[in-house]
């Protein structure tokens, strides 16, 4: 069996990433329309009908759409989100309350909870949505040799605690958002560049790296196969600047993952087996050719550009 992590979008304009396993077609976010998310979910070979399940990370109009909370109560499919996302949900989206009627609307804890086939732990994580925001640890219920994958998309800071969580991950996806320097010398309001910066705001390319660091030093049974750079902004980043700063943290890392830049445009797919996690490839969306980056940290993979 074959387990698909595919980002059909990252950024502030709209984040969905779609997990795949046998079973289970896993929506994290849907911060698309309705009619977008069709249309990307199209360009990775799969239709809106093979949708299992949403999970929701936060609140913010860049994770979750009203639209696309209309397809999912329109077909049916089961929404996931924390206790604390609920007020706002419902006014986003007068289709939440026919959704929690109907027993669709469906509230996490902390705790790990099943979603079809698979295993999910919510992280909480310090962002500046008004309620609480998650990453998420997600891992196939396989006897032999379980897939993991975890992603953290939207935080200020990064704990050791949160290092430990995503050790021995097989795909991980963290946020890239800024260079500090690109922040500082934007045209965005002070205001918020100071609120980017905080620990209520967004990863910079290096606090990402030293999370990458940490992550890795603490894997003990498994490096990860493939890292993420997640949610880089179009205007206060640029992949060299992102690729260097982990060249130059790991540098003593002895781990040799494909590095993958998502962009708000590209979607980008790759596929481990279940039965051997060691062999994976990169996934061909169709419809969509794939860009190359020129050069990548410690002779990894890149696909996709910032943008």
């Amino acid at each position: 069996m074959e387990f698909r992590f595919s980002v059909l979008g990252s950024g502030s304009s709209g984040n969905a990433t779609l997990v795949e396993t046998s079973q289970t077609h896993l929506l994290i976010d849907v911060g698309f329309s309705g009619e977008e998310l069709e249309r990307r979910l199209g360009h990775v070979g799969v239709s809106w009908s093979q949708i299992t399940h949403v999970c929701l990370t936060h609140c913010h109009a860049d994770h979750v759409r009203a639209s696309a909370l209309h397809l999912c109560r329109k077909t049916k499919v089961p929404v996931f989100c924390h206790s604390s996302h609920e007020e706002t949900l419902f006014r986003k989206s007068r289709n939440i309350e026919t959704l929690k009627r109907e027993g669709l609307l469906i509230h996490f804890d902390p705790g790990p909870f099943h979603v079809g086939d698979l295993l999910v732990k919510p992280l909480e994580v310090s962002h500046d949505d008004v309620g609480n925001t998650f990453g998420f640890v997600l891992t196939t219920c396989n006897v032999d040799r379980s897939v993991k994958a975890s992603m953290v998309t939207d935080l200020g800071f990064a704990p050791n605690a949160l290092a430990g969580e995503l050790a021995n991950s097989d795909i991980l996806a963290i946020e890239h958002n800024h260079d500090p320097e690109l922040l500082w010398q934007s045209r965005r309001p002070g205001v918020l560049k100071k609120r980017i910066r905080s620990h209520q705001g967004h990863l910079s390319n290096l606090q990402a790296a030293q999370l990458l660091m940490k992550t890795m030093k603490m894997s003990i049974q498994t490096f990860p196969k493939h890292v993420f750079l997640m949610h880089m902004s179009q205007e206060c980043n640029e992949t060299e600047l992102a690729l260097t700063e982990i060249e130059e943290t790991l540098r003593e890392i002895p781990c040799h993952p494909a590095y993958h830049v998502t962009s708000q445009d590209v979607p980008i797919s790759v596929v481990l087996s279940e039965e051997d996690p060691e062999s994976s490839r990169i996934a061909t969306c169709p419809r969509v050719k794939e860009m190359g980056a020129e050069r990548s940290p410690r002779n990894a993979s890149i696909l996709g550009t910032a943008r």
